[in-house]
């Protein structure tokens, strides 16, 4: 099996969330392979339809290691074992024997997540969330919003904390948003999302939904909806 530059770009995006990663045989091999992590405080999930179909579970400690280990092939090969993977190259005799983990001391995720309706669609172009990411971090902003009042919708960065203090706004398109005046309140370190073009859906029951139809990828990330 060959991993597509894809899966490599997602799972490298995976251990920003967690670098425990387990994956399970899909049920019908046909749709490829249903990917799925969260991180630790259970305040981010993360799940990837990759092309390729797993044909023997795997549990991995420490993905970054793994894909580091990857990187040392010109042409990697990965073959599924009972208890490892084995990656070689098809142009020299190199071979790694890497063995899963025990996944019970694992940290993953056993289930999806059942999204409620959405109450705002907005649309996030990937020079927008590059742009809003770079200004929360030049300015050293922990939040990143989404608000909408009369001036139209946009993202904010800023700090929720601090009501005079440095913010920038960007505004973005919304496809479908509540008559109200809204903001919706992240936190920067919860948005190290793959840096694509996202359609994002606000729920304020306190959860979003930032999915790309490209790569088969969808985040959900909790939410502050301060009461107004």
């Amino acid at each position: 099996m060959k991993l597509s530059n894809e899966t490599l770009e997602v799972f490298s995006n995976f251990t920003n969330i967690n670098d425990n990663l387990v994956i399970d045989v899909p049920e019908d091999p046909s749709e490829g392979t249903l990917v799925r992590t969260k991180n630790v405080a259970s305040n981010v999930f993360a799940e990837f339809q990759a092309s390729e179909v797993f044909t023997k579970p795997l549990s991995i400690y420490n993905l970054s290691e793994l894909l580091s280990v990857i990187q040392l092939f010109d042409d990697p090969e990965i073959d599924l074992e009972d208890k490892y993977l084995s990656i070689s190259d098809g142009s020299t005799s190199n071979r790694v024997r890497y063995f899963y983990a025990d996944r019970s001391i694992l940290s993953y995720p056993e289930k999806g997540i059942k999204f409620p309706n959405a109450d705002v669609t907005v649309t996030i172009g990937t020079k927008e969330f590059a742009k809003i990411k770079k200004a929360a971090a030049t300015l050293g902003l922990p939040n990143i919003s989404v608000m909408s009042d009369a001036d139209g919708v946009r993202l904010r960065a800023h700090d929720t904390a601090k009501q005079s203090g440095n913010y920038f706004d960007l505004g973005i398109e919304a496809t479908h948003q509540s008559s109200d005046a809204f903001q919706v309140d992240f936190t920067t370190d919860t948005l190290s999302l793959l840096p694509v073009e996202y359609t994002l859906d606000l729920s304020f029951k306190g959860i979003s939904r930032f999915s790309n139809s490209d790569y088969n990828l969808t985040y959900y990330i909790a939410m502050a909806v301060p009461k107004s």
